[in-house]
């Protein structure tokens, strides 16, 4: 009778729970099950019960499998932990055997449960008795026939000639062999296949020699071979007793097959993609830059094919993923049909394929493989009984071994997309001179996208005067992009680029999670709290989470609400307007003042602008540049100052260059102004330097995305 087996089930449906207890009775396993579905509770467990095994479900509410995997890795338990799951799906449990567990069983094939369990707790048990033979055999070498003996492990004890002293049972289940016919013979003949005998001699001689060997003290994976003489791959660590007259080696033999077939099946998802059986985007990239080495060598051209499917998107959400995903396997072996034996086909991944060309001396091989591609998809495919037809847009790139890999790859895609352009159903060839502003946009916006997943943006800080006063009263801070690329970009280059693609609500957010912080640090150093000001772009204020987001911001920094002043342009407020005092109110709540920036090039109106919940008017500096020689701009910016006196605002003019542009400021009593007749955007380092020599520092500190 076997004993009793503790089984801890991580499980939060007692349904489920049962469910498995009966399965496992019914195989006949004696069993005492307990059962946590918390982390606490699974803590306790592991601390107090010493489960022989673990089986865990992968999806728990609030507590992933994955998370109990971990517990049982901290705790360094060498229990078994089984995933029992109808969602785990091969990818993941894949994962979850890299990461430590014993293996995995779905819930609808509950027949794999009980052997599972068994070989787990075999294995584990054969782990431990691995480990207390060691331990053994290091304390005293009279007890290594009764370690050979019991333990669960192939073990075999071989004299300094290589002969076998000792072979367990397990020994004689693994090779076929009985003890009675090998003690004594030659383990090399017996169990290692002919091509490796003469080395594994070799070893062994060279070690008796010099006490030094290559196969002494370490793992090795090599071949063996059974009875019949069919071979199998095992793991062999060999163990020498030098404590005897005559040396003699002690070897411990695991095998591996399971390992090598889980390996395999890794290194092929590694390297191909898991639905279609195509090489993936990391093989592409290996038979690319081999196949570009080829053609550098050979003198002959290479041709990139980048295929992309129309209007697959529609067809995914109008069928579901299952009829997507079989059409693409459909689409696999119909592209493979189409294509010579030495052109290779890889998908990168969604409806995204490429095709490699190789071995042609003229475009016009390339013509005629663009046309029997394109001509694969004139007939209808049927998927799940219902006819489809699909077309393909494919961009073309040459090498002619000036070219590297990614370069290959970026222009085939821009001729892609412009194939789709064309009226998609076509393939265009990619040419430097075609549609230069194009190509241009496309790098800047890889760029772009590269410089916010890297951060390589800055903030240069501007200070903001007193009019009438020698004093600091805030400063302006200003985004800037070093591009290791392009070196600094122009934020008029790249913000309209940002604001297009939706690339300005990460910078946004950076821009003002930065500025925030710059603000606290300068408190933090002396510096009396200042207002920090950030500029909203139109897309920003269209953020439904906007509020939210900011709220965030400064609860992360520290900054209080109040010393934040975000600004926004005339066009953003007057464009929907109900709707844009509604945004307002609501950062008017939580505490931040309001500023209107660029004031006087919009569409103003008074009646609006005695609604909105605006602290400041900034005129803009083009209105500024012309005050003392254009009547009609100082004739702007008076009444543009006049108007907010009667409103209560606070004005701020920016790009003040000269001291009748101040002057004239003064005379209008305007209250503070920005330019570089007092200092350019400086750098944080140099900007406290200033601040910490202005006497009485107050007044906002301004943040934003603009030039």
């Amino acid at each position: 009778m076997e004993a009793s087996i503790k089984v801890l089930l991580v499980e939060d449906t007692v349904e489920d729970a049962d469910l498995l207890i009966r399965e496992m009775r019914k195989g006949g396993l004696e069993i005492v099950a307990h059962r946590v579905e918390t982390r606490e509770a699974l803590e306790q467990a592991l601390e107090t019960l010493r489960p022989d095994v673990i089986l865990s479900d992968y999806a728990l509410p609030g507590f992933g499998g994955m998370a109990a995997l971990e517990m049982v890795k901290q705790h360094r338990l060498d229990i078994p932990f089984i995933f029992v799951s109808g969602t785990i799906g091969e990818e993941r449990a894949i994962e979850a055997l890299k990461q430590g567990a014993t293996d995995y069983v779905l819930k609808d094939n509950r027949a794999r449960l009980v052997p599972t369990i068994r070989r787990a707790i075999t294995e584990a048990n054969e782990r431990r008795a691995r480990r207390q033979a060691e331990k053994a055999q290091r304390e005293s070498a009279s007890l290594m026939n009764g370690i050979i003996e019991s333990a669960l492990d192939c073990i075999l004890a071989i004299d300094h000639e290589g002969r076998i002293l000792q072979f367990n049972p397990a020994a004689e289940v693994m090779f076929g062999r009985s003890r009675e016919a090998v003690l004594g013979q030659s383990m090399a003949e017996l169990i290692i296949p002919p091509r490796f005998r003469a080395a594994h001699r070799r070893g062994f001689a060279h070690y008796l020699a010099t006490g030094e060997g290559s196969i002494i003290g370490k793992r090795l994976e090599l071949a063996a071979m059974r009875l019949d003489g069919t071979e199998f791959p095992i793991e062999l660590a060999i163990t020498a007793i030098t404590s005897q007259a005559i040396p003699m080696f002690v070897g411990h033999i695991r095998d591996i097959s399971e390992r090598k077939k889980a390996e395999e099946r890794l290194t092929y998802l590694a390297h191909y993609d898991a639905l279609t059986g195509l090489p993936n985007r990391n093989l592409f990239q290996e038979q690319l830059s081999l196949a570009s080495g080829r053609a550098k060598r050979s003198g002959q051209m290479l041709a990139l094919m980048f295929l992309d499917l129309d209007r697959f998107k529609e067809i995914n959400d109008t069928l579901g993923h299952a009829a997507g995903d079989l059409l693409l396997k459909a689409i696999a072996r119909l592209l493979k049909g189409s294509l010579r034996g030495i052109d290779s086909i890889a998908r990168l991944g969604g409806d995204e394929f490429t095709i490699i060309v190789e071995d042609i001396t003229d475009v016009d091989q390339v013509i005629t493989i663009a046309e029997k591609v394109k001509a694969a998809f004139s007939d209808a495919i049927v998927i799940d009984g219902r006819e489809l037809f699909v077309t393909a847009s494919i961009g073309i790139s040459m090498d002619t071994g000036g070219l590297d890999v990614d370069a290959l790859l970026q222009t085939a895609g821009i001729a892609m997309h412009l194939a789709k352009e064309e009226g998609r159903n076509t393939y265009e060839f990619y040419a430097s001179e075609m549609n230069a502003g194009r190509v241009g946009r496309l790098d800047m916006e890889i760029l772009l996208r590269r410089a916010v997943a890297r951060q390589e943006f800055v903030l240069h800080y501007q200070p903001i005067m007193a009019v009438g006063e020698d004093r600091i009263v805030g400063v302006e801070a200003l985004i800037r992009w070093n591009s290791p690329e392009l070196g600094f970009v122009s934020p008029a280059q790249f913000i309209p680029l940002a604001e297009e693609t939706g690339l300005i609500v990460p910078i946004g957010e950076w821009v003002l999670s930065t500025a925030c912080l710059q603000a606290k640090a300068w408190q933090n150093q002396g510096i009396r709290p200042l207002t920090m000001s950030v500029n909203l772009s139109p897309r920003q204020f269209r953020q439904k989470n906007l509020v939210e987001m900011i709220a965030g911001v400064l609860e992360k920094t520290g900054l209080d609400a109040s010393l934040l002043d975000l600004e926004i342009t005339e066009g953003m407020i007057m464009h929907r307007a109900d709707q844009a005092v509604a945004v307002l109110e609501r950062l008017h709540k939580l505490g931040v003042r309001l500023s209107v920036d660029d004031f006087g090039t919009g569409y103003s109106s008074l009646s609006y602008l005695k609604r909105f919940p605006v602290q400041t008017l900034k005129i803009d500096r083009s209105f500024v540049n012309g005050l003392t020689a254009d009547g009609d701009d100082g004739s702007i910016v008076t009444a543009i100052v006049a108007m907010a006196k009667s409103l209560k605002l606070e004005v701020i003019a920016e790009g003040v260059e000269t001291p009748e542009q101040l002057a004239f400021l003064a005379r209008l009593h305007c209250d503070k102004y920005q330019g570089y007749l007092f200092s350019r955007p400086i750098p944080a380092n140099d900007c406290i330097r200033l601040l910490e020599k202005s006497a009485r520092i107050a007044g906002p500190t301004v943040a934003s995305c603009e030039q």
